[in-house]
């Protein structure tokens, strides 16, 4: 029995490892560690500068097939969402950001992590166009005795003049501001 399972899993890594060596040989930077990849003049982020963000998206989901562990895999997937997001692909987007947060961030992570948490959620809820999630997420964001960089960038989008944004087209400038705004504002690892 154990011999026969092992076979199949000899079969399956056999049949992964050239798709893993054909994209570190077809798409350059995926032999880099994160810190060089995730840099502002390599990789995903140079094609990101040009507008090229589904290249940039499919470059972030190819390091992390090729990388089984990466220094910040939430990172990676939030930049992932983020350029899926330019490039009009608010479905999988919105899947890949799902995956960087977690309740347990809320109740466990300080304030950093709730920071984190509704950060993360109140970006959902507003691709999704779900107004009263966002509005009750802005609403649960703790009163800041010093500045909050994602309280920042989704304040605008709060603000009751602001709501006419998430009844237009997904396709709209303004979507596209906000990402490119978040862009802007997150750190280079």
């Amino acid at each position: 029995m154990w011999i026969k399972i092992e076979c199949v899993i000899l079969v399956l890594i056999s049949g992964a490892l050239p798709v893993l060596a054909q994209d570190a040989a077809t798409q350059p930077g995926l032999e880099y560690p994160q810190s060089i990849f995730d840099s502002d003049t390599c990789c995903w982020r140079e094609l990101s500068a040009a507008g090229s963000y589904v290249q940039a998206a499919d470059l972030i989901k190819a390091y992390l097939r090729y990388h089984d562990q990466v220094e910040n895999r939430h990172s990676l997937q939030w930049h992932l969402g983020q350029m899926l997001a330019m490039g009009d692909q608010y479905k999988e987007a919105t899947k890949q950001f799902k995956k960087t947060y977690s309740v347990l961030y809320s109740w466990f992570g300080g304030a950093d992590g709730k920071a984190w948490y509704l950060y993360a959620k109140g970006t959902v809820a507003f691709l999704e166009r779900d107004k009263k999630k966002f509005i009750r997420l802005m609403e649960k964001w703790p009163p800041q005795s010093i500045p909050d960089r994602n309280f920042d960038m989704l304040r605008p989008y709060w603000s009751i003049g602001n709501f006419h944004i998430m009844k237009l087209p997904h396709t709209d400038r303004f979507k596209k501001q906000y990402f490119l705004d978040c862009m802007a504002a997150i750190p280079v690892v």
